[in-house]
């Protein structure tokens, strides 16, 4: 599996701008896979392919429709799309100063979020009291195993972040952080893998976690 997902990933790789930094991959991706129908195809495979993995593993590769997928998993379709049309902004403001996605979200944590960062930054954080659709996320972890167990070891460290969010977002930080931890074994440097680190070791919970369950609010 993990040789035929490799053939199809490298199919996908010819894609790529010859030479182009990373943000020139947002929009070639969106352009040929759209991220947001790709993720919710994603949640009714059953038993996925060398080319689903491969896909999906592609697309996941930029940081922002690894985020942007990773919300819509949890939060739905509208948030997928939200996301994608943040990510617009976010590719302008990276053009503009030359700072990475992730170097954009660690400082959101800080406190210096941009004003375009709206909600798409408070769901990453858990800084509001919605809560993630408990079935899609259980679905999206199912998925996220099968596509990191059948992945290149290089390609690991985003769908191994989108793992541990997932699971952050449902209350399993242990579990979170073990994610997180092969993450940073495998690129020390990966900055999601950073971030979720400082959020994993702080204790942090998402706000959703003390929110009252609305079928409790109502009794």
């Amino acid at each position: 599996m993990r040789d035929r997902v490799l053939q199809a990933y490298r199919r996908y790789q010819r894609l790529d701008p010859p030479g182009a930094p990373q943000p020139e991959l947002i929009p070639a991706v969106g352009d040929i896979l759209d991220p947001v129908d790709i993720a919710e195809a994603a949640l009714t495979w059953t038993a996925p392919g060398p080319d689903d993995v491969a896909r999906l593993l592609y697309v996941v590769q930029s940081p922002a429709h690894r985020d942007q997928i990773m919300v819509q998993f949890a939060f739905g379709r509208e948030t997928g799309v939200q996301a994608w049309r943040m990510n617009q902004a976010y590719l302008a403001l990276q053009r503009a100063t030359g700072r990475s996605l992730d170097d954009i979200v660690a400082a959101e944590v800080e406190g210096d979020a941009p004003p375009e960062a709206g909600r798409l930054g408070d769901l990453m954080l858990g800084q509001c009291a919605d809560r993630p659709n408990h079935g899609r996320t259980e679905a999206a972890i199912t998925l996220l195993k099968t596509v990191v167990a059948s992945a290149p070891r290089r390609c690991r460290p985003a769908p191994l972040c989108m793992l541990a969010w997932l699971s952050w977002t449902l209350g399993r930080g242990s579990v979170a952080g073990i994610f997180v931890e092969l993450a940073l074994t495998i690129d020390p440097t990966y900055g999601m893998a950073l971030l979720l680190n400082t959020v994993v070791c702080s204790g942090m919970l998402p706000e959703w976690a003390y929110a009252v369950p609305p079928d409790e609010a109502a009794s």
